[in-house]
């Protein structure tokens, strides 16, 4: 492990890509899944697009409120976007589960899962999309502006809250 991955998240992924790698038969049936996942997004979004309105399937998690916007039903692009990213963390996830190290391998596929999210980027995102032109482009120059305060100020990890309300030794 090292300082910038104190999880061992890395070598864990390299692990599961390296046991999936080693399994052909393995590989073939996450490809087969996720072909298949990918497949069903294009199609719901297709007929999305010819005007179902039908209930995607699958649906985000319970309580997963990344989805919320309205955009990722309604809108042929967000709903192929959200259902392919399902189809592939579904996938992802049940690769982890079939490793040998189940609970870090779960943990680590999770990270990456999270972190590749269509929510994080501001193309694949309908509510910073919106934001962005609500505010002629502001807020996207304001998370560039956090973007390089990261990479300059903190190690290039996100800053997780507002440290300029706080005081050392006081606060």
């Amino acid at each position: 492990m090292s300082a910038n991955d104190p999880a061992g998240v890395g070598p864990t992924l390299a692990s599961v890509a390296a046991g999936l790698a080693a399994d052909p038969v393995a590989g073939m049936a996450a490809a087969t899944q996720l072909t298949a996942g990918l497949a069903a997004a294009a199609v719901q979004a297709g007929a999305r697009a010819l005007g179902w309105d039908g209930e995607p399937d699958p649906a985000p998690p319970k309580g997963d409120r990344r989805f919320s916007d309205p955009a990722w039903e309604r809108h042929p692009w967000f709903l192929w976007q959200r259902q392919s990213y399902l189809a592939w963390a579904d996938t992802m996830k049940d690769i982890a589960r079939n490793t040998g190290q189940a609970e870090k391998a779960e943990f680590a596929v999770g990270q990456l899962v999270d972190a590749l999210a269509p929510t994080n980027f501001l193309g694949t995102n309908p509510t910073a999309l919106r934001k962005a032109v609500e505010t002629n482009g502001a807020s996207v120059v304001e998370g560039m502006a956090n973007l390089l305060d990261d990479l300059s100020e903190n190690d290039g990890r996100p800053r997780q809250v507002d440290v300029s309300s706080f005081e050392v030794g006081r606060n």
